[in-house]
């Protein structure tokens, strides 16, 4: 639940700021262009500008200003309540231990056949040598040659080797023929 309310309320947030930042963005790279093109254009905007500004009235600037600062008000509370979420869901998320203090509590064998299974549900390719595979993994401070990988995957009911010398994480639905 928690985990919903950080997204929930995190697309609220940033999606409301996206709109006005790419506008000012763009009206930014638009002055930019004219400034290069035409400097000397510059001036006369400038100059509109400024009378627009000197003949708004006072009631006008108070209006600017408290749209402003009602706007302010919500951006504010709606991060107040984004990262009161985030602090609960980190709160309630278990902390992740590194490869490193794995392989000082843990023997090197399960050690390298927790990383197999992270490693080899993560990757890209449908089925992976055991050589590749021992190269792509991150240092564990335990042996990790390919021939260790291999036997490790062999001994690890979760994996298959659907081709002779590839690897895959589950076995392959076998006697059905593709339709």
């Amino acid at each position: 639940m928690a985990g919903g309310d950080v997204t929930e309320i995190g697309q609220i947030y940033f999606g409301g700021l996206l709109l006005p930042i790419v506008a000012i963005e763009a009206l930014a790279k638009v002055c930019i262009t004219i400034f290069r093109a035409a400097p000397w254009a510059t001036a006369p905007a400038l100059a509109v500008i400024a009378c627009i500004a000197l003949r708004a009235s006072r009631d006008t600037y108070r209006q600017i200003g408290s749209g402003l600062l009602e706007v302010l008000q919500l951006v504010s509370s709606v991060y107040t309540e984004y990262t009161a979420a985030l602090e609960r869901v980190e709160e309630l998320t278990p902390l992740i231990p590194t490869w490193a203090s794995l392989s000082a509590r843990n023997a090197p064998r399960d050690v390298l056949a927790r990383a197999c299974l992270y490693h080899l549900a993560r990757t890209n390719e449908e089925t992976i040598s055991a050589a590749k595979f021992a190269e792509a993994l991150p240092e564990l401070h335990v042996g990790q040659r390919a021939q260790l990988v291999r036997e490790t995957l062999r001994a690890l009911p979760s994996c298959s080797q659907p081709y002779a010398g590839r690897w895959q994480i589950g076995h392959a639905v076998r006697g059905k023929q593709p339709s």
